[in-house]
């Protein structure tokens, strides 16, 4: 069904910041302990939950399930199915992201092999330190933090981050076992059937065809989309008390130190003094770069039991310490916006 005919201002987003509501009349420490407590909080509820044995064993997982394959999509559907899209590609956007990335994880790589860790060890330890959770903790903080005006340049990043990192994971793992070719393929089929991506890509086509549903799905869909935040820390919480600490040792340290501090870093300076990108695109940016490690570190590393310690303690260690370290980078992101 078409919508009303609108003419979107496509570089609205680009000129303008809008004003962000938990900062007025509010002190910025303020501001941060109400949008980074909540988030976190439920985080916290999720991990006393597991902990307790209030749910039946497997809800973490069913909870996961609903998420990835359906909660998620609609959410990630029905934002950018409505949102007004820049009117041109933003490479300088991408550029700076998995620029910061890139070297996180090469950082984090290396250090690891100078370490004397396996190959696989070192590639999955530095697919953790780039890795952010994105999903379950960064949708949730950037709508905290910037309002749903920051989900444009966060899905932007969302589109292509979890191909690029997977497949580079995948290839460099697979390609020193001589199978290069098939974990291309692999890698391919699993992301041209992801979930996620493929809710980015139907609201995506939904607004470039200027479409939209009948208001009764419209408001299904609108009611599903406001249950995954909320399920989504739970979830977080649920999955880090599963995984557990797995190994502390200077291993993590570099994983955390790399993911939490050094990639954010990066993202900022490029952001600012390379592309002169606007407040509001550089804020979701490093509030995104400085969330912790996403489940799919610990995900790709099932089949490969000898990384299992060290990416499930990088999630839940560094889960434990973005709540500091994400408040500090959340004052300092505040303190500049107009």
């Amino acid at each position: 069904m078409h919508r009303s005919a609108r003419q979107p201002d496509t570089n609205r987003v680009t000129r303008r910041v809008p004003p962000i509501p938990a900062k007025s009349g509010h002190p910025v420490l303020t501001a941060v302990v109400e949008i980074v407590l909540p988030v976190f909080g439920l985080v916290g509820v999720g991990l006393v939950l597991g902990w307790i044995g209030f749910f039946p064993e497997g809800t973490g997982r069913g909870m996961e399930n609903y998420l990835y394959r359906f909660a998620l999509p609609l959410l990630i559907f029905n934002a950018m199915a409505k949102v007004d899209l820049p009117g041109e590609p933003h490479w300088s956007l991408w550029a700076a992201y998995f620029t910061g990335m890139t070297v996180a994880w090469v950082l984090a790589q290396a250090g690891l092999r100078a370490m004397g860790r396996q190959h696989v060890v070192s590639v999955l330890g530095g697919f953790t330190a780039a890795f952010s959770n994105q999903v379950l903790i960064g949708i949730p903080l950037v709508i905290s933090a910037f309002g749903k005006e920051g989900l444009v340049p966060q899905f932007l990043i969302i589109a292509i981050h979890m191909p690029l990192a997977a497949l580079a994971a995948t290839v460099m793992i697979e390609g020193a076992q001589s199978n290069l070719v098939g974990a291309a393929w692999r890698s391919f089929k699993g992301l041209i059937t992801h979930p996620i991506l493929l809710g980015l890509a139907a609201g995506l086509a939904f607004n470039l065809l200027d479409l939209s549903l009948h208001p009764i799905p419209d408001r299904m869909v609108g009611w599903i989309a406001e249950s995954a935040v909320p399920c989504a820390l739970v979830a977080m919480g649920l999955a880090v008390r599963r995984t557990g600490l797995g190994e502390l040792s200077g291993a993590l340290l570099l994983v955390s130190v790399a993911k939490l501090l050094v990639h954010p870093a990066i993202v900022f300076v490029l952001a600012v003094y390379v592309f002169d990108l606007p407040p509001l695109w550089t804020g979701v940016l490093v509030l995104t770069a400085a969330c912790p490690p996403g489940l799919n570190a610990y995900l790709l590393a099932l089949p490969h039991k000898q990384a299992i310690p060290l990416t499930s303690a990088g999630v839940t260690v560094a889960t434990g310490i973005a709540v500091v370290t994400v408040s500090v980078w959340l004052s300092f992101l505040l303190a500049r916006m107009p």
